[in-house]
């Protein structure tokens, strides 16, 4: 930095510390900018500030002014003692203008007026007064400065008021002057008072909207405590209704003067406590006013209705407080019934007809009843016919959905979609509901109101036959009895059919069902028949549609032949016994069969079956083999074979020769054993009997066993037979099919089968048991292949008795001589140790002489008993 720049420098910051100090040097302002100037007031920028430039800085320098002698911030002033003056200013100099003085305020008020008072002397009776008043009164006032008043209330006031004058009497008894009987400047008049008005009277209750058609002589009223909605509210009109009344015999008139409305107030609608103003009549529809379903069935409405003096229902008398009791049968919708009394009917209504009615709390089903005119006459709908009554449908119908579904209200769809064809076209109808607290319609109400409509001229859906189907060539006939079936739509109420051969009308009649039944012998037997049906609208037949085009349809019935399958005919070697096949038949309830032999009946039944098995008679002794039969089947339209059609012809055929039997096991010359018994003989064959024989031909060297040689006979009704043999030696077996039980009918015997039976090699050793061994043990005198009976018990004995004798006890005697032996050598003959020893010894002795002794004993008593003993006696044998 240079030396004159490091001057300039310091004098500026020499300049801005001295105006910070003394705030005598500040920054150029903006042209034409005003500030404060000491006391002088407001000026510009140019006007009160200096420039000088030093040192390359511009400096501002402020100016003092002198605006003369007034402030001009200071705009006015208070002169003299209510006077006001202002500061003029023009150039340097101010000055104050002259005084100006405001004009005191009026401190005296005169002020008149009109009062009105009532006098009271009750409804009709009353009158107004009127007086002209005039007032005088004063205040003070005083300067508060600047040229302004202060001035207080008016006070000191004189009134004075004339003697009052009659304005006008109400002389109406409804009418009451409203107001008081206090002076005032606000009017009175002379108006209609709620207080003044009488409480309606006589309330009644319709069933038909149009009542009453006279307001002054009304039709007889519902019982209030049996009402079926819809009802119409109605009363007498009160003195003083704007729209007339009756009193003392007669028609009042009535001006503005007259009250204006009713209110009416109904407990428990739909919508809650209901209340409105009625300002026409004095009669109430709510159903023609809040649409049906306003009203609730089954419970108590109350009812209270007022007079009211303006049309708001304002200013009132006092209610009436009636009430009425809704009965539970539903309330009806649609279709509309215009006066509920059948007379004002909906006309036109569109099939299938939908009913509509008011839901009923707690309600868990409905009960309809139809009605229809027939010239002029009401007739029960003929489906709901009982007797000589006339029933109801019911109608069970599921809750309503979410939003509508209130679970603790229980509320049923209440509406009828006619899908079954209660309604048809062109026919005036009666319907009437009643509602059913039980699922199953019982526990109901009574039926309600009556509505009635008719349905408009429209034609009847297409009819549709259904059955049998149309079969022009007969490929499946009709059975017996033979049911004409077609479509019912809705709409459809009776039906004309027609059934013939040739020419149409040979069957005709008419009926309410879709289904028609013919039987034998309306109808023939294998025929063929043309049927065709047409709607009608009425329940008589009578109003009907045209004949469908190219509704006529063919149907053959049963009862022709059948076509004959097995045996056919001329066939032989049929076997026995004989089944019988032939083709089945459409329609066919059951078959008749014949089966012939040389011309004569030797069988004959009713079968359902398209087959029969004929089996061998053993009374008859039929049928036979190699015997020629013949046979026909008759098709029957009913199970007990009564009506039939034509047999077929006769077919023949000749029965077969039994087979003899075949595969025989076992096989010829086969070796069996006695450990294989009990054998089973089998061989092949279709019959259902067979004759069994066996032959014991010769006894074998090794049977030891007292078998005698003859033959065994028996008949089976199976191809295996089981036979247990116990004697050796050579058999011979034979086998001959049977047609029967007892073989009266038999046929080639088999082949003659040998075959030897012969025992196992005898075992070296045999057990305790005598009997039931595969073996003989030739060392025994008896046969141990015999089966095991009460005589081998003895043996057993012996047997037991030998071991203990013969075995067991020398074995015992051994040890006990093995043991005495060692116990003298090791005691060195103590005394005492061989008293012992003696005793033992005894007491075996003892035991051993008595098992002997039973031995003998039991020997001689059997050989006194009989028994073959030998020396010691056979005691296992006994002569019988």
């Amino acid at each position: 930095m240079s030396k004159k720049s490091f001057l300039k420098f310091l004098f500026f910051l020499f300049l801005v510390l001295n105006f910070l100090s003394f705030g005598e040097f500040v920054l150029a302002c903006e042209e034409g900018e005003t500030q404060d100037c000491e006391t002088c007031g407001v000026q510009t920028c140019d006007d009160c500030y200096e420039k000088e430039i030093d040192f390359g800085i511009e400096i501002i320098i402020m100016t003092v002014c002198d605006w003369g002698n007034c402030d001009p911030d200071s705009q006015t002033q208070d002169c003299d003692i209510c006077g006001v003056q202002e500061c003029q200013c023009e150039g340097n100099s101010c000055w104050w203008d002259d005084c100006d003085e405001t004009s005191k305020p009026r401190t005296k008020r005169t002020s008149n007026w009109t009062e009105y008072r009532c006098q009271e002397d009750g409804c009709g009776q009353e009158y107004i007064q009127k007086r002209k008043c005039e007032e005088t009164c004063t205040r003070t006032c005083w300067c508060i400065g600047g040229g302004e008043w202060e001035c207080s209330s008016y006070s000191d006031c004189d009134t004075d008021c004339d003697s009052p004058e009659p304005v006008e009497e109400c002389d109406l008894d409804w009418q009451l002057c409203y107001g008081s009987n206090e002076w005032s400047r606000s009017a009175r008049s002379c108006n209609c008072a709620g207080t003044c008005l009488e409480t309606p009277k006589n309330p009644r209750y319709y069933n038909n909207p149009n009542y009453p058609t006279d307001p002054y002589e009304p039709e007889e009223s519902e019982d209030a405590n049996n009402i079926f909605l819809p009802v119409k509210l109605d009363w007498d009109n009160v003195k003083a209704w704007k729209n007339d009344w009756e009193e003392n015999g007669e028609l009042k008139e009535c001006s503005e003067d007259c009250f204006q409305s009713y209110l009416i107030e109904i407990s428990n609608t739909a919508s809650g406590n209901f209340s409105k103003a009625l300002t026409q009549d004095s009669e109430y529809n709510p159903t023609q006013d809040q649409g049906a379903c306003f009203l609730k069935s089954g419970i108590t409405h109350n009812l209270d209705v007022s007079a009211c003096c303006n049309t708001n229902g304002t200013n009132c008398s006092s209610k009436s407080n009636w009430s009425f009791d809704t009965k539970s049968a539903p309330e009806p919708i649609l279709p509309a019934d215009f006066d509920w009394k059948e007379e004002e009917i909906k006309s036109g209504v569109e099939i299938p007809v939908f009913l509509d009615w008011c839901d009923v709390n707690n309600a868990k089903s409905f009960r309809i009843k139809i009605h229809y005119i027939k010239d002029g006459q009401e007739l029960c709908h003929p489906w709901l016919v009982s007797g000589q009554s006339c029933d109801s449908e019911i109608i069970t119908t599921e809750n309503r959905p979410p939003p509508y579904y209130d679970p603790t209200k229980d509320i049923l769809y209440s509406d009828f979609q006619d899908n079954e064809g209660f309604f048809t076209k062109d026919t005036e109808y009666r319907w009437e509901l009643a509602t059913c607290f039980n699922e199953n319609g019982t526990n109901c109400s009574d039926f309600g109101q009556k509505w009635g409509f008719d349905t408009t001229l429209v034609s009847l859906p297409y009819l549709q036959l259904e059955s049998p189907p149309n079969d022009p060539n007969g490929k499946q006939a009709v059975g017996f009895p033979v049911i004409l079936e077609w479509k019912h739509e809705p709409g459809m109420n009776s039906f004309v059919y027609d059934v013939y051969k040739e020419n149409p009308g040979e069957l005709t009649g008419n009926l309410n069902l879709s289904q028609k039944v013919f039987d034998y012998p309306t109808l023939s037997l294998n025929t063929f028949y043309t049927w065709r049906v047409k709607p009608c609208w009425d329940y008589e037949g009578l109003d009907c549609e045209d004949w469908p085009a190219g509704q006529e349809w063919v149907f053959k019935t049963t009862g022709a032949a059948p076509n004959l399958i097995y045996p056919e005919n001329n066939d032989s070697n049929v076997p026995i016994p004989i089944k019988l096949e032939w083709e089945g038949m459409s329609g066919a309830k059951s078959y008749k069969y014949w089966v012939y032999s040389s011309g004569e009946l030797i069988a004959n039944n009713i079968v359902e079956d398209s087959s029969v098995l004929i089996k061998y008679d053993p009374v008859s002794k039929e049928p036979k083999q190699e015997t020629n039969y013949s046979w026909q089947i008759a098709t029957c339209a009913d199970e007990k074979g009564e009506i039939c059609g034509l047999p077929t012809s006769l077919w023949k055929f000749t029965t077969f020769k039994l087979s003899p039997p075949s595969n025989l096991l076992p096989e010829n010359n086969e070796t069996v054993f006695t450990y294989q018994m009990p054998k089973s003989f089998s061989w092949d064959s279709d019959a259902k009997y067979f004759r069994f024989t066996l032959d014991y031909i010769q006894k074998a060297e090794q049977e030891v066993g007292n078998c005698a040689l003859e033959r065994q006979k028996k008949i089976t009704d199976n191809n295996l037979y089981s036979l247990s043999l116990s004697c050796l030696g050579e058999y011979q077996w034979q086998v001959q099919a049977c047609l029967d039980e007892n073989c009266d009918q038999e046929g080639t015997a088999s082949s003659v089968q040998n075959f030897i039976l012969d025992q196992a090699t005898p075992p070296t050793q045999f057990g305790l048991v005598p009997c039931g061994r595969n073996s003989d043990n030739p060392n025994t005198p008896w046969n141990e292949r015999d089966s095991c009976q009460f005589k081998h018990l003895f043996i057993l004995f012996k047997n037991i008795i030998d071991f203990l004798l013969w075995r067991v006890t020398l074995i015992i005697l051994l040890l006990l001589v093995i043991a005495t032996a060692i116990i003298f050598y090791f005691s060195i003959g103590a005394p005492a140790l061989i008293i012992d020893i003696r005793g033992v010894w005894r007491a075996a002795g003892k035991g051993y002489a008595i098992i002997f002794m039973s031995w003998i004993i039991i020997n001689l008593v059997l050989n006194i008993l009989g028994y073959q003993i030998g020396i010691f006696g056979q005691w296992w044998q006994i002569n019988f």
